[in-house]
């Protein structure tokens, strides 16, 4: 293995969530509804 995927969802530059690994689209889309308030979807 060369390196692990890693996304960050930052709020005013802290990081707010954190996650490794590869995942579907559906799978991701669960973890940023999980990891962002409704306000900050919709802008």
């Amino acid at each position: 293995m060369q390196a692990v995927p890693t996304l960050l969802v930052l709020r005013d530059g802290e990081i707010v969530a954190r996650r490794y690994a590869v995942a579907s689209a559906p799978e991701l889309r669960g973890w940023l509804d999980a990891a962002l308030p409704a306000a900050d979807r919709s802008r």
